[in-house]
């Protein structure tokens, strides 16, 4: 099962549509739009975090942006070291390295924040939900604002 998962992914991230996001700009745009629904995934939590539709509602462009960018950077933050070749291996090892020190300075900085503003338990909640996704998501972000045109990942 995994192995066919894998195969399968591999063949759509080297496919017709990925190719179409090896742009360096239309990344960046993905990586805003990620950022930007991680936020709007945090605002959905604030304001209605006990209605499950409405947040699996809201939890969509967050979804969508992470299919884009994994397309974007061709799968080289999900597919196995086996399908991947030295350079691809390379670019994900050191976007893993840069993002530990990029998302402790980013918690630092929010953690601060929090404790000047003083939130309330859902808004703390929110806060530390889009953290999370932020950080986990960070060397792919990182990864896809630096890459340049064409196939600098692959």
């Amino acid at each position: 099962m995994f192995e066919a998962l894998q195969n399968r992914m591999f063949r759509q991230v080297n496919g017709a549509f990925a190719d179409k996001l090896q742009r360096r700009g239309l990344r960046r745009a993905i990586v805003v739009m990620t950022i930007a629904s991680a936020l709007l995934l945090g605002i959905a939590i604030d304001s209605g975090g006990d209605r499950v539709g409405f947040l699996a509602l809201a939890s969509i462009p967050f979804w969508l942006s992470m299919v884009l960018l994994n397309f974007s950077l061709r799968g080289i933050f999900e597919l196995d070291d086996k399908r991947l070749d030295e350079h691809q291996i390379a670019v994900r090892n050191a976007a893993y390295k840069t993002a530990y020190g990029f998302t402790l300075v980013f918690l630092v900085l929010v953690a601060t924040i929090a404790a000047a503003l003083g939130p309330g338990r859902v808004e703390m909640f929110a806060l530390a939900a889009v953290a999370f996704v932020i950080c986990a998501v960070a060397p792919r972000l990182i990864t896809a604002w630096r890459t340049e045109d064409g196939n600098d990942v692959d």
